[in-house]
């Protein structure tokens, strides 16, 4: 930290010094976030998962996996419309996760961000969960870019026509349809929550959406990366992008990312606790 109290991204030729406490940590985060007016957010599972919301890949959803094989799950079996009884235990799947989804309140986190937004300074929020947390917590969907989409959405696979998800997840629950399909009689296609499932590519309009993430990335004056381990593109070249064009990063994870050495300020810790802190 400098005279003026400005924050700096490690030096590494510099000679080793005693390493800042958490306290110092989360007052460099604050005084980051008050200085800045263009801020770019990136959230992962682990800001969810302080909201009861198992993460996807980790142990919190292994006991799901005993019950359903995940290869059953790619793009191209679930939408095949003659393997009903793999799109049955997929939509069991979806429905158990969407019951929790619904359960589920948004925690410090994830207010963090719509807060930054009514305060003008977000340029953009990009989440790789699924769940709709964000927007639960009152976050603009326009400052908003769910890169791997959303579970409170369904729509026909082969024409797009949208679905009561709510509707869906009653009849879905009463056993009225246990595989269901477009009801438009000339269409063939079978329903799907909105979600990049296993070996799907970006959607056309996520596309579109990653390539102004990438021009506000570039853009903007801070890049808060909370609750990702940072391992799945094309979010983990964030970080990157971000240090290149000078910009200050933030790191809040409870464990370890590739890119803590990047960090201008890294805090391991909870991130609902870290954000309680810092504001």
């Amino acid at each position: 930290r400098t005279e003026e109290g400005d924050v700096q991204a490690p030096d590494p030729s510099a000679e080793a010094a005693e390493p800042p406490t958490n306290e110092e940590k989360i007052a460099d985060i604050a005084r980051l976030i008050q200085r800045s007016k263009k801020i770019v957010g990136l959230t992962g599972a682990g800001v969810s998962t302080e909201s009861g919301i198992p993460d996807f890949r980790g142990e919190g959803f292994s006991a799901i996996w005993k019950r359903y094989d995940p290869e059953d799950f790619y793009i191209d079996v679930i939408t095949d419309i003659t393997e009903r009884e793999v799109r049955k235990d997929y939509w069991k799947l979806h429905t158990e996760m969407y019951g929790r989804f619904l359960m589920a309140s948004p925690n410090a986190a994830h207010l963090l961000f719509a807060e930054l937004n009514k305060r003008g300074k977000l340029a953009l929020l990009v989440t790789q969960n699924i769940d709709g947390l964000h927007e639960a917590a009152g976050l603009d969907r326009k400052k908003m870019v769910e890169l791997h989409g959303s579970a409170r959405e369904a729509a026909c696979f082969e024409c797009g026509q949208p679905v009561d998800r709510d509707k869906l997840h009653a009849d879905l629950l009463s056993g009225a349809v246990t595989a269901p399909v477009c009801e438009k009689r000339e269409c063939p296609g079978v329903i799907k929550p909105t979600v990049v499932d296993f070996g799907e590519r970006l959607s056309g309009s996520l596309q579109r959406r990653a390539s102004d993430q990438l021009q506000s990335l570039e853009s903007c004056d801070l890049l808060i990366c909370m609750g990702t381990s940072l391992t799945v593109s094309p979010a983990n070249t964030f970080p990157r992008i971000a240090v290149k064009n000078g910009i200050p990063l933030v790191m809040i994870n409870l464990s370890s990312t590739p890119c803590d050495e990047l960090a201008t300020v890294c805090l391991n810790a909870k991130a609902s606790e870290a954000v309680t802190a810092i504001m």
